[in-house]
């Protein structure tokens, strides 16, 4: 699966619900990443990682968790303040953003997502995701890394 740029959507910036803070200075190659995973999942867990250099990508500390088979799964983080952005009005100070994923799958070792947002509020999160208009498909594995916004890489770190 090829990396690619995506859209202006920053779940990962920042504390995310079910991540942490910490970061892991270790370098990660992938080849030194786990590649055993069963064929299905329930839930996945997106690592959050920067780059180093062309083959060494540093642990951020933060994750995604997604439950599989849930409809417009919704998540916030806290986001610093901002001039007006696409369809999200100038904020001043720190305030939530909010984020969704829709038609989930995991197979094969692949976990495919299309996200929405940010939007402000989780009603808005909730009517952007039904609606199903300008979402952005995502899709990340346990062995490569994806090219996310702002220099940031996603890669599987756990499933169940």
């Amino acid at each position: 699966m090829p990396n690619q740029p995506l859209s202006f959507c920053i779940p990962l910036l920042c504390s995310l619900a079910c991540g942490t803070s910490s970061t892991d200075e270790t370098c990660y190659t992938p080849s030194e990443v786990e590649t055993t995973f069963p064929n299905t999942a329930d839930f996945v867990t997106v690592g959050v990682y920067t780059q180093s250099d062309e083959d060494c990508y540093i642990d951020t500390g933060r994750t995604l968790f997604f439950e599989v088979d849930s409809a417009c799964y919704v998540w916030t983080r806290t986001s610093q303040g901002h001039d007006e952005n696409g369809n999200l009005d100038a904020q001043e100070g720190a305030h939530d953003h909010f984020n969704a994923a829709d038609d989930m799958s995991y197979t094969d070792g692949i976990f495919t997502w299309t996200e929405y947002g940010p939007e402000h509020s989780h009603e808005a999160i909730e009517d952007t995701c039904a609606s199903g208009v300008d979402g952005v498909v995502k899709s990340v594995s346990s062995v490569d890394y994806y090219a996310d916004h702002g220099g940031l890489y996603l890669r599987i770190v756990d499933i169940e």
